[in-house]
């Protein structure tokens, strides 16, 4: 080891001896347990002793528990159905935010037409409950890439993808 990461680890130890900090295994987090089947990229939000848990999938799976560690119970589909503009009920990266203390808002990526598989665009649906049923806004799409087929987006990201933007400055595409 080099003089200068002996320095380096001695003011770490040092830093988190000042800090009175416990390093043991108790302080480590503990896993979440999710509800069988998986839960995948969860958005979770905790209200009056209760976890509130959404998922990516079909209508946005959702789920509740007593403590963060589980056990979860699933609760179904947390949308009541999918947005006009929406071409699928595979919804992507929930989001689960209360806005005030009767309304909770559920935002998620949704296909659409005129984008690829690995492409969505962002909308919204609100609920008096954290478990919903989660009704969608009426319009559009909050946000959307340019090349999506849907001209009620309230924010248009024009030009190509992302993904293909630095392929057309270099003449790949």
């Amino acid at each position: 080891m080099t003089p200068h990461r002996r320095r380096a680890l001695g003011a770490s130890i040092a830093f988190v001896a000042c800090l009175n900090v416990s390093l043991n295994a108790d302080a480590a987090p503990r896993p979440v347990y999710a509800p069988s089947g998986g839960f995948a990229a969860p958005s979770v939000e905790s209200r009056n002793s209760q976890f509130y848990g959404m998922s990516t999938g079909s209508l946005v799976p959702s789920a509740q528990g007593n403590v963060a560690t589980g056990p979860w119970t699933a609760e179904g589909p947390a949308l009541t159905s999918k947005h006009s503009w929406a071409t699928g009920g595979g919804m992507w990266a929930p989001d689960l935010e209360r806005i005030s203390a009767a309304e909770w808002v559920l935002y998620f990526a949704a296909p659409v037409d005129g984008l690829d598989a690995n492409q969505r665009c962002i909308g919204a649906a609100t609920a008096s409950s954290p478990l919903g049923p989660f009704t969608p806004v009426s319009g559009g799409p909050l946000a959307c890439p340019g090349l999506a087929d849907v001209s009620t987006a309230d924010d248009r990201q024009w030009g190509p993808p992302r993904h293909v933007r630095g392929r057309a400055r270099l003449g790949l595409q």
